[in-house]
């Protein structure tokens, strides 16, 4: 066995309970894949909502392992390593629908480019989607599985 790991440098991420995933799809060898979204079936009429997503670098792994709570820790996950999100409407009290604004990113210095908490209070994603980003985030950024 080769001693190293995969590097993933960029992941489209799709949420496990999106609609536009067919049944019987196996999301679990998605997961496995980390995340390779040629492992997913869609339904014909409709487009999934895809996070783009990065891994999180050495200092933000660490800046991450040193806040004080798990949420704390998703939370700076997402904003470090989210880059992109397609798909994504939301919708205003009238029930008229929009597109999510283009991400807007701010420089941290050692920490790199984060999203903006502003637009992540505009895009009011609910916490059980910005968690399972977060995971999946996570998940890209360790070791995934041996080279051989």
């Amino acid at each position: 066995m080769a001693i190293g790991r995969r590097v993933v440098l960029s992941a489209r991420f799709v949420l496990s309970g999106d609609s536009a995933i067919k049944d019987g799809c196996d999301y679990d060898a998605y997961r496995e894949s980390c995340f390779d979204i040629e492992k997913l079936e869609f339904k014909a009429d409709e487009k999934p909502t895809i996070f783009h997503i990065k891994p999180l670098t050495v200092e933000q792994r660490m800046h991450m392992h040193g806040v004080p709570s798990a949420i704390d820790g998703a939370w700076f996950a997402l904003r470090c390593g989210l880059e992109k999100v397609d798909n994504y409407l939301l919708q205003d009290a009238s029930g008229n629908d929009s597109a999510l604004p283009p991400i807007v990113h701010q420089s941290k210095g050692d920490l790199g480019r984060l999203v903006s908490l502003d637009w992540l209070e505009q895009a009011a994603f609910p916490t059980d989607q910005w968690i399972e980003v977060a995971g999946a985030i996570s998940r890209i950024s360790e070791a995934s599985r041996p080279l051989s």
